[in-house]
């Protein structure tokens, strides 16, 4: 779950808007429909309106990322390793 919510509530998970708790602002979910919801308009609202709380949101998911080690991108000599094939006399292969 997106650190974001804990800047905004829903009335239920199909609701197509959020209501900011700071301001009470209703925000689009950015879609019409549950599958399609994203937080976007959520972040922008922060960004915009709320500059301080953006900044906490920003630290937050910088932390998350940090602890996680998930979100290192691969440089492009490790993805081309990933894509050679094993030797046949390889134990893996």
């Amino acid at each position: 779950m997106s650190a974001v919510w804990q800047y905004f509530s829903l009335k239920s998970e199909k609701d197509s808007v959020a209501q900011c708790n700071t301001c009470h602002a209703q925000v689009s979910r950015g879609g019409t429909e549950p599958g399609k919801f994203n937080t976007s308009n959520l972040i922008a609202h922060l960004k915009q309106h709320h500059k301080t709380l953006h900044e906490d949101f920003r630290k937050t998911t910088e932390l998350k990322k940090q602890s996680s080690g998930n979100f290192k991108q691969p440089t492009l000599p490790e993805t081309l390793a990933k894509r050679d094939k094993f030797p046949r006399d390889s134990k893996r292969h």
